[in-house]
């Protein structure tokens, strides 16, 4: 048991991400006020929690029910990278960067998902917790794992901070074009990660 949690760990570490998520949360949310990047922080983390959770208890009955596979779950995954990824290179993300609608769509959409509860989370988590080989202790010590990552992740978040007075906005912007290019890649790959695993599937 004791061994499965440290794998689980590792899993979800390497799957959320917490240390990656500083750099993009910079690009994302730089232009705003520290209280502001605060709340985004809180908010984005607060709602993935709810999202991974939620998966783990519902996820693999609500998507057998509906009849979603996780291969079209990651093409659409990537779809909406790709977008993101393209708002991040042309410095759209910015706009309106005061307004407290613009604050809540970057905590939700795209920091909770689909950047922390995300294909690849939402997938590991479904997995890790499936309920055909795990006891419910079990899937209850994964949920537990999740949320201690996510409280990792919004420790990250916040340390974000002092990172931006290092960098100041226009690295920030800088950072921003740089990490839409990079998240254009990995959608790529994503979506061609599904497709190869519809083709194998015969669909």
């Amino acid at each position: 048991m004791k061994h499965s949690l440290v794998q689980q760990f590792i899993t979800l570490f390497v799957v959320i991400d917490p240390i990656g998520m500083v750099p993009v949360f910079l690009a994302l949310a730089g232009k705003f006020d520290a209280r502001q990047r605060a709340r985004i922080a809180f908010k984005a983390v607060f709602v993935s929690g709810i999202v991974l959770i939620g998966f783990i208890i519902l996820g693999q009955l609500l998507l057998n029910y509906l009849g979603i596979g996780m291969d079209s779950f990651k093409i659409a995954g990537g779809i909406i990278l790709f977008i993101i990824s393209l708002k991040m290179v042309l410095l759209e993300a910015h706009s309106d960067s005061g307004s407290t609608s613009a604050r809540d769509d970057i905590a939700i959409f795209p920091m909770a998902m689909p950047m922390l509860a995300g294909p690849a989370s939402i997938m590991a988590v479904m997995v890790l917790s499936d309920g055909s080989r795990h006891s419910l202790v079990e899937q209850t010590a994964t949920g537990l794992l999740v949320i201690a990552i996510l409280a990792v992740t919004w420790v990250a978040l916040r340390l974000a901070e002092p990172i931006l007075k290092i960098i100041r906005y226009d690295g920030a912007d800088v950072l921003s074009r740089v990490m839409g290019l990079i998240l254009a890649a990995l959608s790529i790959e994503t979506i061609v990660s599904g497709i190869k695993g519809l083709i194998a599937a015969g669909l």
